[in-house]
């Protein structure tokens, strides 16, 4: 059985995100079920690795966050997603699950050395036209 490692940031910024969103009893759908992996395996280093991102003055943004145009306009509240891909060595994709804004960076973050591997990759292009608009 394939097992998972995930990357999260040291000031429990990422966890917290999550927590809004999600019931950590792992009950009910799936997104509950990994928010309780992620409290069951955080501390293990074969599961989790941890890096430190910097918060800068500016609201909701890491000094690790790409400086790039394309970017300026990236949903402040992900933006740490982002930093701490960046600033993981190992520079981890980044797994999208419903979020469809994300297909609208993709391409941008890829020239950043970011990547993102979209879990329902059609579903997720059709939500992202439907709301925006426009095709990729």
């Amino acid at each position: 059985m394939a097992t998972g490692k995930i990357v999260l940031d040291e000031g429990y910024l990422i966890i917290s995100e999550y927590e809004r969103k999600l019931r950590s009893d792992g009950q009910g759908r799936t997104g509950d079920a990994f928010l309780k992996w992620v409290y069951n395996y955080q501390w293990n280093p074969r599961r989790c690795d941890r890096v430190r991102i910097t918060p800068t003055e500016d609201s909701n943004n890491f000094a690790e966050f790409p400086d790039d145009a394309d970017l300026k306009d990236f949903d402040r509240s992900d933006r740490k997603f982002i930093a701490v891909a960046n600033a993981h060595p190992g520079k981890p994709s980044i797994l999208q699950a419903s979020d469809s804004k994300w297909w609208g960076w993709k391409d941008a973050l890829l020239e950043c050395g970011i990547k993102v591997e979209f879990l329902c990759p059609a579903e997720i292009e059709e939500a992202y036209n439907r709301k925006f608009g426009q095709q990729t």
